[in-house]
């Protein structure tokens, strides 16, 4: 399940977000942000994600893991991100 927040304005923490990301000049895991500003996991994801969908940061996947899901009687392979890297989208 998805967490949704409710302001889609920025805040400080967004900011604080986007100078992290500017300031290091290279791609930040979403642990290492959350690190930055003070803020757990759980709660920097909505954040990251609402920058994503302004079109102002974008995520890339650099490490996959491979797993298999039991669907019903099916069992199908699927392949997951395991470390998603964020990085400000200078277009």
């Amino acid at each position: 399940m998805a967490i949704i927040r409710k302001k889609k304005t920025l805040d400080g923490i967004d900011r604080d977000i986007l100078r992290r990301l500017k300031e290091t000049q290279r791609q930040l895991t979403s642990r290492q942000i959350a690190i930055d500003v003070g803020l757990s996991g759980a709660s920097i994801m909505p954040r990251l994600n609402n920058l994503k969908n302004k079109g102002i940061i974008k995520d890339e996947c650099n490490a996959f893991r491979n797993f298999e899901r039991k669907f019903g009687n099916k069992t199908k392979k699927v392949r997951s991100c395991s470390r998603r890297v964020w990085k400000i989208d200078l277009k």
